[in-house]
């Protein structure tokens, strides 16, 4: 079982896409942890211009950035099991 704790709101679609390339599995993430970050959107979410996009504090392409992130974590810890 791998888990996430993050702390904003991210996309349903960010979050499928760590559970697909995720080596556990099972993954579970858990958002809004440790806090309120706000919302996460996708690039997608910025050129579409929803709501999530005008009132994050994020910039373009943080949330593809940090699933890279994620998975790359989550498959580094699988390794050294």
């Amino acid at each position: 079982i791998g888990m996430i704790f993050a702390p904003y709101e991210m996309f349903g679609t960010t979050a499928m896409d760590i559970k697909e390339s995720s080596p556990y599995d099972f993954t579970f993430i858990v958002t809004c942890s440790q806090g309120d970050e706000g919302s996460l959107p996708t690039a997608r979410g910025f050129e579409v211009l929803s709501y999530e996009a005008m009132v994050t504090r994020f910039e373009r392409g943080t949330a593809e950035k940090l699933a890279d992130e994620f998975i790359r974590l989550l498959t580094e810890i699988k390794g050294a099991e």
